[in-house]
């Protein structure tokens, strides 16, 4: 699916990531330098991880290997695993350099329903939480290709998030293979556009569509999603994790796409 212009508030992050794989160790012993590595040394008592560029975790003490946006993303992953001491984040060598000339083009992407999460809900008074990436069947997969002679950036993901989330509607998230397209050099402008109502406006860093301020009126209800009145039929698009429609996408309607706080950069 193509987006345009609109995603130049997610733009502008994307090129400052280290895409790559997080690797959970149960040990912090050992190691020897890497280019490209980044080590992040968890202190479980003040939560807080210590970073170690160029330098690799050696032990047998391994535990996941997750794909994740960057050293603190890896270390947020160490810190929600209970055994783990440390974490290794190895970045993407092709990750926002190259691009792949074989890049499957998913124009109007529809998700896989052999392939959804199992989440469960309460109702719209409380809500069920699933820890990333624990409680999930499937992680989050994206991939960010620099296109310069068709001066495009790209992104390919499967949709589904890459942090906790808290289910309060009855769809459950399925795998839905997204491609987003935006200008590799975009141009400012004095001019200011209003984004459309409804569907895909902008992108997080993993992939992630995020939508309009309003709910689709073909699911029944076109009311500000971001803050719902009392008669709404959907509740719950203004929390910072998104929420799933009937269709089974996941997506945002908030502009913390994703983040616990209003994101700085």
């Amino acid at each position: 699916m193509k987006t345009g212009a609109v995603i130049l508030a997610t733009l502008s992050a994307a090129s400052a990531t280290n895409f790559g794989t997080c690797y959970l160790k149960y040990s912090a012993e050992g190691g020897e330098d890497k280019n490209g590595v980044t080590s992040c040394i968890l202190d479980r008592q003040s939560g807080n991880c210590s970073y170690i560029d160029n330098r690799d975790i050696q032990n047998s003490a391994g535990g996941k290997s997750i794909g994740t946006q960057g050293a603190e993303s890896c270390c947020e992953l160490c810190r929600e695993d209970s055994s783990c001491k440390a974490a290794v984040m190895v970045k993407d060598p092709d990750a926002g350099t190259t691009c792949s000339s074989n890049i499957a083009y998913f124009a109007d992407p529809s998700p896989d329903r052999t392939q959804c999460e199992g989440f469960k809900s309460c109702g719209y008074n409380c809500g069920v939480n699933y820890t990333y990436p624990s409680g999930f069947k499937y992680p989050n997969t994206h991939k960010w290709y620099t296109c310069k002679k068709s001066d495009l950036r790209i992104v390919v993901s499967n949709g589904i998030p890459s942090h906790n989330v808290t289910v309060y509607n009855p769809n459950d998230p399925c795998v839905t293979n997204w491609q987003f397209e935006v200008p590799l050099t975009p141009k400012y402008t004095s001019v200011m556009t209003e984004t459309q109502p409804v569907g895909a406006i902008a992108v997080q860093l993993d992939g992630v569509p995020m939508f309009g301020g309003q709910e689709d009126p073909f699911d029944g209800d076109s009311n500000n999603a971001i803050q719902p009145p009392d008669t709404a039929t959907v509740k719950d698009g203004g929390h910072w994790f998104g929420h799933t429609s009937p269709q089974k996408i996941w997506h945002y309607h908030a502009p913390f796409v994703g983040h616990p706080q209003y994101p700085t950069e």
